[in-house]
C-alpha cells in the first residue's frame, strides 16, 4: 500500500525505514521515523480508523475514496475510465453486502475473500449485461432501433474544428486562405475565406440537423433528450439565486437583456474587454460605468479547492506528456510522424484520462524552422515530417474536469547544432530563475520578468512576447490580469501577485528560418517560509530534454533545481506509468 500511487513511498524510502527499525513492522518504522510523508500517512490512517468506528461500510468506503483521492489518482492512469468503473463496482458490492444484512469492514473483506476462493468472483448486481445498454455514436446507430434511446449533451455547440485551418477548401467554390504577416506572426482572413467559412458553416449546420434526425428516429418506445443548459439548474437553486438578486438566462440572451434595460439603469461595463456588440446593445438612456469587472481579479486567485484540483489535473497531464515525450524520442521518426500526427498522438494519450475534456488551445507542434513562428499552426498543407535531427517545439494544453494545463517542451529528435543547444540552455536558465524566485508581497509580474530574460539579455538576445500569462481553472487558458512582461502598457492592469494566482513561465528564443525554443511550466503563487514573502510552486510534471541542452552552461544552483524537479517528476509519475515508460523516465531524469 505504501508503494502504491496513493502514497508514493519509493523502494529506497522503504528500505531507509526498514533499516531504522529492523526488528519491527513498517507501522513501527513509520511511527519512529518522523518524516513528513510518514507523519502524513499515520495521521490519515488514524483518521480513517476513528471514522471506521462510527461510519457504515459504504460511508467508510466513500470516505476512503475521498480522503485518498482514489478515483482521481487511478482515473489519471492508463485505462482510467475502466479503473473508475471498477471503483464504482466495488462500492456497489459494499452496498449490496450492507443491504443484505452484512456489517463491518472485516466481515465485508472476509465475504469477498470467500467468494474469490470459491472460484466465483463477486459481481455487483448493478453491472449491466453487455446486451443491456449500448453506448455508440449517432453514425454507428444508423439502421438500428432500440426500445429506449438517450441523447446526451445536446447543449453542446456545433464543432468549429473544420474552420480552424489556415486554408479552407470547398469542392465547388475552391480555396479560402488566410494572409500571414510572418514578421509579426499575425493572421488576417481574406474575403474569399470569410465567404467560404459562411458557406461551410451553413452546410455543417445542415449536416448536424440530418444527424440529429437519425438519432431521434432510433427509439421504438421512448426518446430521452438531455440538454444540460435547460435542465441543469432546478427550481430550488433558481429561487435561492433569485433571493440574492441573481437571474439566469441563456448565454446568447445577454444582448437582448441589455437592450431591454430601462432608462436610467447604471451599467458596469469594462470597455477594454467587452465585445463591440455588447457595448452597442446598451440603450441610450442607460448610464455606462466603464470600469474593470470585480469578477476578474476574483477568478485570478484560486481557492484551496481549485488549487488541489489543479494539482490533480497536472498529475493526469504529466502521465500523458511523459508517454508522449518517450514516443517522440523513441518512436516518432521511425513511425514517420508529422507535426499533425504527433499532435494527434498527444491528444490520444490525454484522452486516456477519465477526467480529460478537450484541448485548452489548438496545439503547436513546430519542427525546425516552423518553431520560429511563435503561434504556428500545422495544417495538412504545411505539416512536415519529423526527422532524426533538430528541435521540435511542442506547446500544448488540456482542459480536465479539475483544471487547465499549458506546457511547452523543446525536444531534440537527434543531433542538435551547438548554437541551438546554447540558445536552448540560455532559455532554460531564464525559466529556472523565474521558477525559483522568492519575492516580497506586492511585487508585480513586471518586476520579475527580468529574471527570465536575464540570461538572454546578457548575450544581447531577447524574445518578442510576454514571459507568462494567467491561466484559468477549466476556463480561458489565457486569463487576465496576472502576467510576466517587462513593458508597462497604460490601460492594461498590472496587479500585484497574490497567493493562489496561476501563471505560465515560458521564455523563448527564435531564429527566423532556422529554429525556435520555448520552455514552459505553470507556476502557482504560494507563501514563502519568510513572512511577507511569496514563492512559486511548479505544477507541471514532465521532464526537460537534456539532449537539447549544453549542461556545462548551467550553474550549480541551476543543476540542483533541475535535479530536484526531475526527482519529483520521477517519484510522482513512475508508479502510475507502464514499466517501460517508467524505466525511460528514470533514465532521462538522472542527476546531472
Amino acid at each position: 500500500m505504501l508503494r502504491s500511487p496513493l502514497f508514493g513511498f519509493t523502494p529506497n524510502r522503504l528500505a531507509e525505514l526498514r533499516a531504522k527499525t529492523p526488528g519491527g513492522d513498517f507501522y513501527d518504522a513509520l511511527a519512529a521515523d518522523g518524516g513528513e510523508d510518514s507523519v502524513r500517512f499515520l495521521a490519515l490512517l488514524r483518521e480513517l480508523r476513528e471514522s471506521a468506528q462510527t461510519l457504515t461500510l459504504t460511508e467508510l468506503v466513500a470516505a476512503l475514496y475521498e480522503r485518498c483521492y482514489i478515483p482521481a489518482v487511478f482515473g489519471a492512469m492508463r485505462g482510467g475510465a475502466a479503473r473508475r468503473e471498477n471503483l464504482r463496482a466495488f462500492f456497489s458490492l459494499a452496498e449490496e453486502f450492507e443491504h443484505g444484512g452484512g456489517r463491518g469492514l472485516f466481515a465485508f473483506v472476509r465475504h469477498l475473500r470467500e467468494q474469490l476462493e470459491s472460484g466465483e468472483p463477486p459481481v455487483p448486481q448493478t453491472t449491466h449485461a453487455a446486451q443491456g445498454v449500448r453506448i455508440m455514436s449517432i453514425h454507428k446507430s444508423k439502421g438500428l432501433e432500440f426500445p429506449i434511446v438517450i441523447l446526451a449533451d445536446l447543449a453542446r455547440p456545433f464543432s468549429r474544428m473544420d474552420f480552424q485551418s489556415s486554408v479552407l477548401v470547398h469542392p465547388e467554390y475552391g480555396l479560402g486562405p488566410v494572409c500571414v504577416d510572418t514578421k509579426r506572426s499575425i493572421k488576417y482572413p481574406t474575403a474569399a475565406r470569410l465567404a467560404l467559412e459562411r458557406q461551410l458553416r451553413r452546410e455543417a449546420k445542415a449536416e448536424e440537423l440530418r444527424v440529429l434526425y437519425v438519432a431521434m428516429t432510433r427509439a421504438k418506445e421512448k426518446l430521452v433528450m438531455v440538454c444540460a443548459r435547460a435542465g441543469a439548474v432546478g427550481e430550488e437553486v433558481k429561487a435561492s439565486l433569485a433571493a440574492d438578486g441573481v437571474r439566469l438566462a441563456d448565454y446568447e440572451g445577454i444582448y437582448g437583456l441589455v437592450r431591454a434595460l430601462p432608462r436610467g439603469t447604471r451599467v458596469l461595463l469594462d470597455g477594454a474587454t467587452a465585445n463591440y456588440r455588447l457595448t452597442q446593445s446598451v440603450p441610450d438612456g442607460a448610464e455606462t460605468l466603464d470600469r474593470p469587472s470585480p469578477i476578474v481579479p476574483m477568478k485570478a486567485v484560486k481557492n484551496a479547492v481549485e488549487q488541489e484540483n489543479l494539482r490533480r489535473a497536472h498529475l493526469a497531464d504529466g502521465i500523458a506528456l511523459t508517454r508522449f515525450l518517450r514516443w517522440l524520442k523513441c518512436d516518432a521518426v521511425r513511425e514517420r510522424a508529422t507535426e499533425l500526427s504527433a499532435a494527434a498522438k498527444l491528444e490520444e494519450y490525454r484522452r486516456e484520462s477519465a477526467d480529460y475534456l478537450e484541448p485548452s488551445f489548438d496545439p503547436i507542434l513546430a519542427y525546425g524552422p516552423h518553431g520560429a513562428i511563435v503561434h504556428y499552426e500545422a495544417t495538412e498543407e504545411t505539416a512536415v515530417p519529423l526527422e532524426a535531427h533538430g528541435l521540435l517545439l511542442a506547446d500544448t494544453g488540456g482542459h480536465y474536469r479539475t483544471g487547465t494545463t499549458d506546457v511547452t517542451r523543446t525536444v531534440a529528435l537527434g543531433p542538435v547544432a551547438g548554437e541551438e543547444k546554447r540558445a536552448c540552455t540560455l532559455v532554460l536558465r531564464g525559466h529556472l530563475a523565474l521558477a525559483a524566485a522568492r519575492f516580497r508581497a506586492g511585487v508585480t509580474g513586471e518586476n520579475l520578468d527580468i529574471l527570465a530574460r536575464g540570461p538572454l539579455w546578457d548575450e544581447g538576445l531577447d524574445y518578442n512576447h510576454g514571459t507568462g500569462h494567467g491561466v484559468g481553472c477549466v476556463l480561458s487558458v489565457h486569463e487576465s490580469p496576472p502576467s510576466f512582461r517587462w513593458r508597462f502598457v497604460e490601460g492594461i492592469p498590472h496587479p500585484a501577485l497574490e497567493e493562489g494566482m496561476l501563471l505560465s513561465d515560458e521564455p523563448g528564443y527564435y531564429e527566423a528560418g532556422a529554429f525556435g525554443i520555448r520552455h514552459e511550466n505553470l507556476l502557482l503563487v504560494q507563501p514563502a517560509e519568510q513572512e511577507r514573502f511569496l514563492r512559486f510552486e511548479t505544477l507541471t510534471l514532465a521532464p526537460f530534454d537534456r539532449d537539447a541542452l549544453d549542461v556545462s552552461l548551467l550553474t550549480a544552483e541551476e543543476r540542483a533545481w533541475l535535479n530536484d524537479y526531475h526527482r519529483r517528476v520521477y517519484e510522482t509519475l513512475s508508479p502510475l506509468l507502464e514499466p517501460e515508460v517508467a524505466a525511460w523516465l528514470r533514465d532521462v531524469t538522472q542527476e546531472l
